[in-house]
């Protein structure tokens, strides 16, 4: 087994002399406790009432974190985690899902954030499913996975609105605002 990283202390503190230690071991007798998660294709997700279910029928091309206040307000958290897909990979099945306002980008576009009509919960953004133009991308919440286990966000947005206890991999690619439009 080649070396890896086992993150087995992690400290850190605010202010002057910031501190964060992570140990390196470097053994052939440590075995990492499972398999590294892999993503399934075509599997069920979806809302906590599971009034509305979704399927993926392609793999991710993306998996990012956003940092922005905006995704920060809506999740209660520091980020919230996004899967990208095409468009013609996403269906829903269940209830239809509701829009509601998602707030107003930096270039004064109007965000739609599609949710279950029952529990609310945050399933997708962009355009009203079944509606996607050609090459679309659909950017689902990762949160509404079944599986959650092989999330790694690779990608961060808007690092420069991030809580300042977060410390992002040293390889992931980020940005401090929005990403470049493909």
């Amino acid at each position: 087994m080649p070396d890896a990283w086992y993150p087995c202390v992690g400290r850190s503190r605010q202010g002057p002399g910031l501190e964060r230690l992570i140990v390196q071991i470097t053994t052939d007798e440590m075995r990492p406790v499972q398999e590294e998660p892999t993503y399934e294709t075509a599997t069920d997700r979806g809302c906590v009432c599971g009034a509305v279910r979704y399927e993926v029928t392609h793999k991710p091309t993306r998996v990012y974190a956003c940092h922005c206040t905006d995704c920060q307000r809506v999740t209660t958290s520091a980020f919230s985690i996004g899967v990208s897909v095409p468009g013609e990979a996403f269906r829903v099945t269940g209830k239809e899902l509701q829009p509601v306002p998602g707030g107003i980008t930096e270039g004064g576009r109007a965000k739609t954030r599609w949710v279950c009509p029952d529990c609310g919960i945050w399933i997708c953004g962009g355009v009203k499913v079944g509606t996607e133009p050609p090459d679309y991308t659909r950017h689902v919440r990762g949160g509404t996975l079944d599986d959650t286990s092989w999330l790694r966000p690779t990608l961060h947005f808007f690092a420069r609105s991030k809580q300042p206890w977060v410390i992002l991999p040293e390889d992931a690619t980020v940005y401090e605002a929005a990403p470049p439009r493909a």
